[in-house]
């Protein structure tokens, strides 16, 4: 029997202006019993994917994907607008081809087309509102850019998170780095016990037993210590707290690529 799949997204966790994980799931719901129930169609659910961009292809979303992959023949989804669904001309083609080759339709709630009979006349509306919201994102983007350089030469933070080592002081435009010295001490501790012989792991351990709060870990790990940003600590005091990197992974990446470099620093002696 065919399904109806109801799909949202929204960019980040804090998505308002009646775009949020509710509204949209209420709307989609409201349109599949009034549009698509009467028509023999069974509900398949409401798949959401949370803080992803427009600009990711549909099928390579987190949750995106598997909906992709389980649709068939018959099935339809239905989305709250275009941009829910799709904010690409790259991602819109290609996907609107494929699906309707597998034989699955897609309906939107708010549908700016939908009055029209004509299917030519239709499909070439969509492409142009498509190709529309591809180009405000590439400005939405680019005026972002800006923005940031224009932060980083005046000083102010742009991430919203410091780095091992930094605290963020003051508010707007005032917002400057300080060196946070209780974490450099902290992290200094760890370094003893590396030093020691213990591992990153073993000092996550270590850390973890003596319940160490650090903001700068990711939120699902808060509260304790783990491996992965024990190893990133340390890293990022051999190469002198490099201000502008506040992600793991960009530190990560960085290290690869050899952008940062050790450039150990004489160990501070920290209280155990």
């Amino acid at each position: 029997m065919a399904t109806a799949y109801c799909y949202g997204r929204v960019s980040t966790r804090k998505q308002v202006d009646k775009m949020t994980k509710e509204d949209q799931e209420r709307a989609c719901l409201a349109y599949y019993e009034d549009k698509l129930e009467p028509l023999g169609l069974t509900y398949g659910g409401f798949v959401f994917d949370e803080a992803e961009s427009g600009g990711k292809a549909f099928s390579e979303r987190r949750n995106g994907r598997l909906l992709y992959h389980r649709l068939q023949r018959g099935d339809c989804i239905v989305c709250y607008e275009y941009e829910r669904l799709v904010r690409d001309t790259d991602d819109w083609v290609p996907t609107r081809k494929d699906l309707k080759n597998r034989g699955v339709a897609i309906h939107f709630v708010h549908d700016a087309f939908a009055s029209v009979s004509s299917p030519s006349t239709k499909k070439f509306g969509v492409d142009v509102m498509v190709a529309a919201a591809t180009l405000m994102r590439e400005q939405l983007s680019e005026k972002q850019i800006e923005r940031n350089r224009e932060k980083r030469e005046a000083g102010v933070p742009v991430s919203h998170v410091a780095a091992p080592g930094w605290k963020i002081v003051g508010t707007g435009l005032s917002r400057r780095y300080r060196v946070d010295e209780k974490e450099r001490a902290m992290i200094d501790y760890m370094q003893s016990l590396h030093e020691e012989g213990m591992s990153p792991a073993d000092i996550a351990f270590h850390m973890s037993k003596r319940s160490v709060r650090q903001r700068w870990q990711p939120k699902r790990w808060r509260g304790f210590t783990e491996e992965r940003t024990a190893r990133w600590a340390l890293r990022a005091r051999e190469c002198g707290y490099p201000q502008d990197i506040t992600s793991r992974r960009q530190f990560e990446r960085a290290w690869r690529l050899g952008l940062v470099k050790a450039n150990r620093q004489p160990l501070i002696a920290a209280s155990r």
